[in-house]
């Protein structure tokens, strides 16, 4: 199971500016984003309007993002029961990703069905730390050091039997 953030962190609304854009309209359609994994099967991405960004039924973690400064970052679940992981970068000081006909950002789109692989393979360092710092992920890798701990305590109590 996936442990998500603290639910009041998870505000989709976050996100609206860098989503709204996703369409060929605009440079950005969901063909055009998507990045496939090394590891990952055939993901089906479906046809607009049954498609990313309007299929997202969880977010597990977002990062709201500033135009130049930071980008719009979202991981979490579609209807179809498979995971993605978005980034959005915008260029324009005023935060649009299209303007005067033009795309004036970068988006880059994982779907996988593994939660795992985008961890892996999609996410850079930074981001990671980042994510790990905000998500309950954090208890689960600090669960698993104190059972290595625990483990290595019994080994040298029984060693000293």
């Amino acid at each position: 199971m996936i442990r998500l953030a603290a639910i009041d962190t998870i505000i989709p609304a976050k996100m609206d500016a860098a989503l709204m854009y996703i369409h060929s309209q605009f440079g950005y359609s969901v063909e055009s984003i998507f990045r496939e994994l090394v590891v990952q099967s055939h993901v089906d991405l479906g046809e607009y309007p049954n498609t990313f960004p309007y299929t997202i039924s969880d977010y597990y973690w977002i990062q709201e993002g500033e135009a130049r400064v930071r980008p719009w970052v979202a991981i979490g679940k579609l209807k179809t029961g498979v995971y993605f992981y978005y980034v959005a970068n915008c260029n324009d000081p005023s935060g649009r990703f299209y303007l005067n006909k033009k795309a004036t950002g970068i988006m880059h789109l994982w779907i996988s069905h593994r939660y795992s692989d985008l961890i892996n393979w999609a996410m850079d360092a930074d981001v990671y730390k980042k994510y790990l710092s905000e998500t309950s992920a954090t208890i689960l890798l600090e669960g698993v050091a104190r059972m290595e701990t625990s483990d290595a305590s019994q080994s040298e109590k029984s060693d000293q039997m």
